[in-house]
């Protein structure tokens, strides 16, 4: 059962921001330092970067551009001036890592996939060809001798003993013939010595024919060992061919019951299962590292964009630094508002704002004008705008041009597509924040409301696209994936979660809804339903299974349950409800079990034509000897085909003992 769901760097590219305004009222603002005790050095500050200034900087295009970044910093006469060419420096850097790294995860995300369906599809294959040929003929299995290695050497050593048996008859019979032969040329020739001889007789003169009939019955003698002898050899011949004949039936008896037994040698063993699950262990490996992968380049990304906004802001502060010690206070007319042009690096003119004091000099630092906050550059006196860091604290300082341009703004502010909230003082929110009845996160750096997926403090929370606050209770992610936030804390729940008296499990690396099945780490089976999530219990059909799931704990019944006035067998390794022949992990008993799955009694015959006993009571196959009827029968006690009615010659306990082929014993 598999986890499909990512958070932050994936989901924060697939959920829109949509800009809505908030409902939430304005803060109050009728508190302000004043202008005297603020800092005349380093009060416009960079953007906090919390990556280390020894960081690698990325390999890409942008990077080379830095300099240009420094010359147009450093080129800067104003305080302003200067941080809007770091933010445009600093923005044209960003699209550029941001273009070269979403590349090379497309490009990783389409390996990985390529990769996990290479691995899927053999994995099937391998399964397929295994399923196929594992009560057939296992030798045709690829890897069978690595994958079951004690039986298949069971398996080799009775075929190579048979084989070895037919071929010892066969040597046998080869030489047996052989003498056969070399006895009929050997008869022959004597039979026709003899007639050589008789010939001799027949002709010979009365002074030789006392010699010619002696040599007849020296040839007659010899013809006769040489047919006893060939008819001795002929009879070993048709011997020693029966004899293969048999052994030939012996050796085809022998090669189909060690098929049998390593077929049954396999079932017992659980192959196919062991062969599912390393098919399931290999591709959550190969899952796992794909998932590093593209975590690695995420990483450096980060670590990219980091690099690259501490080297720019480190241009920005020296600048900044430079203008606080080497003021350009314009002058102008005392107790009045002026503006400057100043003409930009891209050619165009900004009109800058000052105020000038009784003395005609420019007013610096924070000053409360018309009841309004300002804050003017101890640099050059120009009004900054925007959002600004000044003495640690972050404040928006109003780009509107609606009668109260650069004034310090409370409250509620949505800058460039992004919320800030702002407390009476003028200072951003930072952190956790409950307003309204509503938990929000601000940036810590940069003041801003988060949205979306966010990992903080080891924990997933969700932050409204619309309005940033956090989400509780049940929540659907675009990608279909279930996740529950807590009411209290907001944080997604991970692990088991009972709520409204039915189990959940979320992923405690993701925290998304399980769903399908799920084996637990104490090796429990759970169905976790596809639409709502919850643990299913009861009675389910599922892919043509069916499943008892404990209705406390929603675990998948294994073993044997009562249930309704019926016994029901539930299998140990796929939990699903069995019928038909049945083995017992548990106890090694055999059961038989009929298409509703209730146990049966009484005769029952295999499809190979073997019978067996189920016994009342236990509903297990009978064993060892068993009155049965009025006679005695023998059940097989050992393995395999455990509780199989025998026939025929038995060795039972050294003595042997026969059975008709009804199973009755003869009594011998």
């Amino acid at each position: 059962m598999t986890n499909k769901s990512l958070h932050s760097h994936k989901l924060r590219n697939t959920i829109l921001v949509a800009g809505a305004a908030l409902t939430l009222g304005l803060l109050s603002s009728n508190t302000k330092v004043s202008a005297d005790n603020i800092a005349t050095e380093n009060t416009i500050s960079s953007y906090a970067v919390k990556a280390n200034t020894s960081a690698s900087l990325a390999a890409t295009p942008a990077a080379n551009s830095y300099a240009a970044a420094s010359s147009a910093i450093s080129a800067t006469r104003t305080a302003s001036a200067a941080s809007a060419a770091a933010s445009s420096a600093i923005a044209s850097e960003t699209s550029a890592i941001n273009s070269e790294y979403d590349a090379k995860s497309a490009a990783q995300v389409k390996a990985n996939s390529a990769a996990e369906k290479e691995l899927s599809d053999a994995n099937s294959s391998a399964y397929a060809i295994a399923s196929s040929a594992v009560n057939t003929d296992p030798t045709k299995i690829p890897g069978i001798e690595s994958a079951a290695p004690a039986e298949y050497k069971a398996y080799s050593d009775a075929t190579s003993s048979a084989n070895a048996a037919y071929a010892q008859a066969s040597d046998s019979a080869a030489q047996a013939s052989t003498a056969a032969s070399a006895a009929k040329v050997a008869s022959d020739n004597a039979a026709s010595d003899l007639d050589a001889a008789k010939k001799v007789a027949e002709s010979a003169s009365s002074d030789d024919k006392s010699n010619a009939e002696a040599a007849v019955a020296e040839a007659e003698k010899k013809s006769a060992e040489a047919k006893s002898a060939y008819e001795k050899a002929q009879k070993e011949n048709e011997d020693a061919q029966n004899k293969l004949t048999e052994a030939k039936k012996t050796q085809e008896s022998a090669l189909a019951t060690a098929k049998t037994l390593f077929i049954g040698s396999l079932a017992q063993s659980g192959f196919l299962n062991k062969l599912e699950q390393s098919n399931r262990d290999a591709l959550q490996k190969l899952q796992k590292e794909n998932q590093a992968k593209f975590a690695a380049i995420e990483k450096e990304k980060a670590d990219a964009l980091a690099s690259m906004k501490n080297t720019i802001n480190g241009y920005l502060k020296a600048q900044l630094a430079y203008l606080n010690t080497n003021p350009f206070l314009p002058t102008g007319t005392p107790n009045s508002w002026g503006t400057k042009e100043v003409k930009q690096e891209d050619g165009t003119t900004e009109t800058v704002w000052y105020y000038y004091g009784k003395d005609g000099k420019a007013l610096q630092g924070w000053q409360q004008l018309g009841g309004n906050w300002f804050y003017f550059t101890p640099s050059d006196g120009s009004m900054v705008t925007g959002i600004q860091k000044i003495d640690g604290n972050i404040y928006y300082l109003n780009i509107n041009h609606d009668g109260s341009y650069g004034a310090m703004k409370t409250g509620w502010q949505k800058v460039d597509g992004k919320w800030y909230g702002f407390k009476g003082d003028g200072s951003a929110y930072l952190g956790w924040q409950l307003l309204n009845n509503h938990w929000y996160y601000f940036d810590t750096d940069e003041g801003y409301a988060l949205t979306s997926w966010q990992k903080i403090n080891d924990h997933w929370y969700y932050f409204d696209p619309v309005n940033a606050w956090a989400q509780t209770g049940w929540f659907k992610s675009g990608a279909g994936f279930w996740y529950f936030f807590d009411y209290s804390n907001a944080w997604a729940l991970t692990g088991w979660q009972r709520l409204n008296n039915r189990w959940y499990y979320f992923d405690p690396v993701n925290a998304n809804a399980q769903t399908g099945w799920f084996q637990s780490p104490a090796g429990y089976w759970y169905f976790f339903d596809y639409n709502n999530a919850w643990a299913l219990t009861g009675w389910q059909w599922i892919n043509g299974h069916w499943y008892w799931f404990d209705n406390t704990n929603a675990s998948a019944y294994t073993g044997w349950k009562w249930y309704r006035g019926y016994w029901y067998f539930f299998n140990q390794e796929n939990a699903w409800m069995s019928t038909g022949w049945t083995t017992n992990r548990d106890n090694n008993e055999l059961y038989y079990l009929d298409a509703a799955g209730h146990p049966v009694t009484g005769w029952q015959m295999s499809q190979d034509g073997t019978w067996y006993y189920f016994q009342s009571g236990s509903y297990a196959a009978a064993t060892d000897w068993q009155w049965l009827n009025g006679h005695w029968y023998y059940f097989n006690p050992g393995y395999p085909k455990h509780g199989a009615m025998m026939t025929g010659w038995q060795n039972i306990n050294g003595k042997s003992y026969y059975f008709y082929s009804n199973g009755y014993w003869s009594g011998y």
